[in-house]
């Protein structure tokens, strides 16, 4: 419906204003050739992302769902999460 639409475009767009608020690790990751969400909108979040706390990975050759692309993507995409979650885990034991 067009409220669903305004509604989807508007907490898109005060979303990007909040990365300033994250104060724990975020593992965040965008497909370069998404056609569904705009990269620019992942780009401007993460630019207040305080840097400690942020890992960012643009995947070229990917797409809205990264994690079920291409083998060589997905296999990059899988290898990115299992490190990242092994460091956290060892940073909280």
């Amino acid at each position: 419906s067009a409220r669903l639409g305004r509604s989807i475009v508007d907490d898109g767009r005060q979303t990007s204003l909040r990365g300033s608020r994250v104060d724990r690790p975020v593992l965040i990751y965008h497909g370069a050739s998404d056609r569904i969400a705009n990269i620019a909108g992942t780009r401007r979040f993460i630019q207040d992302v305080p840097p400690e706390f942020l890992e960012f990975h643009e995947w070229v050759g990917g797409y809205h769902e990264p994690h079920h692309d291409a083998e060589v993507v997905s296999q990059a995409v899988f290898e990115t999460l299992r490190r990242w979650i092994g460091r956290h885990l060892k940073m909280n034991n």
